[in-house]
């Protein structure tokens, strides 16, 4: 959302200035100033930045919309929605990152809902196979039980006396050919188990290359944010260099307008990776099941 409506704020300063350019193009033919081609130009300068202020703002209310829904909440505006938000601190989020994929690397297994599974797979298909091997074996049954029932022994029925019957006893069954269909079974529970046995260990295998991933792609995150985050101050300090000049009649509107359009571009070039790094933060904690929003509703 903060990216989008900074791209829309940008799209529309850009008309704006485009609309400015071609009414000035207008001007200056009438006075035989400027060409046919200067103004078909200009023409199709304001109408690109026209085009892209629609495909912007449609975006805008396209995310706002998709937030409302995964929110239940009402759609944002636009004086709603900041035009920047904070870096991060990957200085001290670098110490912490290291530690957290250090613990988790050293786990014999490692702390992973999709892990979990696929262990909880494998010895569901291990408790199969011991069953189907145990299915030929004989099966001893100890059997008790205790009834009560109520009889009479003269025509008066009324005259009824309780009888209990305790009994015990043991049954014995062995299936001793089946027509080899515990053998068919248990060849079929074997080959489970192994396709179980090598799904975990490439999810296993997966799961730990993921994380190692993660950790290297942190390091050039951050630097990608250093990076970005200087251009951006860069382009600051030269917006408000050429609006002092332009104060003192050293600096023309034209510069500081450039001047202003790269401000832009600067702060969606910073943003952008500075979502980045959180998305990818969000996917390392998930990943090692250190998720901070799952923790508070376990």
């Amino acid at each position: 959302m903060v990216q989008n409506r900074r791209i829309l704020e940008r799209a529309r300063f850009n008309l704006e200035l485009a609309n400015t350019n071609l009414a000035e193009g207008r001007e200056k033919r009438k006075q035989n100033v400027a060409s046919d081609a200067d103004i078909f130009a200009a023409e199709l300068h304001q109408q690109r930045a026209e085009y892209t202020a629609i495909n912007a703002e449609d975006a805008f209310i396209l995310s706002s919309e998709i937030l409302a829904r995964l929110s239940g909440t009402d759609t944002l505006r636009e004086d709603q929605v900041p035009l920047d938000y904070p870096a991060p601190e990957i200085r001290s989020d670098a110490g912490k990152l290291a530690s957290m994929l250090a613990h988790f690397l050293a786990q014999e297994i490692p702390s992973n809902t999709e892990l979990e599974l696929a262990l909880e797979q494998m010895k569901i298909s291990q408790n199969d196979l011991h069953a189907q091997r145990m299915a030929l074996r004989p099966k001893l049954n100890l059997v008790a039980g205790l009834t009560q029932d109520e009889q009479a022994y003269d025509a008066n029925i009324a005259n009824k006396y309780e009888v209990q019957s305790l009994f015990v006893g043991v049954h014995m069954s062995w299936t001793i050919f089946d027509g080899f269909a515990s053998k068919g079974r248990i060849k079929s529970s074997l080959e489970k188990m192994r396709v179980a046995e090598i799904n975990y260990e490439t999810k296993k295998s997966e799961i730990l290359s993921n994380a190692q991933s993660y950790g290297r792609q942190f390091k050039s995150l951050a630097l990608a944010i250093v990076i970005t985050d200087r251009e951006l101050d860069s382009a600051q300090n030269q917006l408000k260099y050429l609006q002092e000049r332009r104060d003192q009649g050293e600096a023309s509107d034209a510069q500081v307008n450039v001047a202003q359009l790269s401000l832009h571009d600067s702060t969606t070039s910073a943003l952008n990776n500075r979502a980045n790094y959180w998305n990818k933060l969000g996917e390392f904690l998930s990943l090692i099941d250190s998720d901070p929003i799952l923790n508070r509703i376990r």
